[in-house]
């Protein structure tokens, strides 16, 4: 782990360390996607507000499932710069929902942009409403809880939660880091400064090129929507 990014999330572990009040777990519902299903397909020229590079993203995500390379998708994107992101089940035995995939895409294009995205394509198919418009998002990263919970957990799919479940149940002081493409690790050492540099140093091996993102230390929840990666 470089020292610059040691200097980004030393506070946040260090606010572990200090004394502090019990910390309360935010019980209000997390946001949900708004997905519409249709059947009319999504031209990608028609979102000219989107950039080239997610045009042209969204072009090979229609033709990877009209292939059958994959079996669903949902794409999001935004405008003002190269805001997009995409995800997918491999096949029909995935372990997935499209409300799933919709959250890990909104998700993972919203930490970017540091603002809500849109639904643009499901399965190849225009998500307009009654009025031709695409609806707006909530924001997806908001209402993180306080104490770690798995099913709250964002940018991974619904089986990785399963396996973070066990998160909790790991007695050493741990660390845990995502990456906006639903890469995720814990680590645990002899304290948590320890298992951060581990977890850090891991992440950027296993998942080369991406961002990592620190989630939870302990159980302890520090994600901070929008933060540096």
């Amino acid at each position: 782990m470089t020292p610059s990014r040691f200097t980004r999330i030393l506070p946040a572990i260090l606010a572990l360390v200090l004394p502090a009040g019990p910390a309360s777990a935010d019980d209000a519902a997390p946001p949900a996607p708004i997905v519409i299903m249709t059947d009319t397909p999504t031209d990608p020229a028609r979102f000219e507000w989107l950039s080239e590079g997610a045009r042209t993203a969204l072009a090979d995500a229609i033709a990877k499932q009209k292939a059958g390379e994959i079996f669903a998708f949902v794409f999001a994107g935004a405008s003002g710069g190269d805001y997009w992101a995409y995800r997918f089940a491999a096949n029909d035995k995935a372990l997935f929902g499209v409300d799933d995939l919709a959250r890990q895409a909104l998700q993972a294009c919203e930490f970017v942009r540091r603002a809500p995205c849109l639904i643009v394509s499901i399965n190849g198919t225009d998500p307009r409403d009654a009025a031709g418009g695409v609806p707006g998002q909530p924001l997806m990263l908001a209402g993180q809880p306080a104490e770690f919970d798995a099913e709250r957990v964002p940018f991974v799919g619904m089986s990785d939660r399963s396996l973070l479940a066990a998160y909790p149940a790991e007695p050493k002081a741990k660390v845990l880091v995502l990456t906006i493409n639903a890469g995720w690790l814990w680590r645990t050492g002899a304290n948590i400064f320890e298992a951060a540099a581990t977890a850090f140093a891991d992440c950027q091996t296993t998942y080369p090129g991406q961002g990592c993102i620190l989630y939870a230390v302990n159980e302890r929840v520090v994600f901070v929507p929008g933060g540096p990666y």
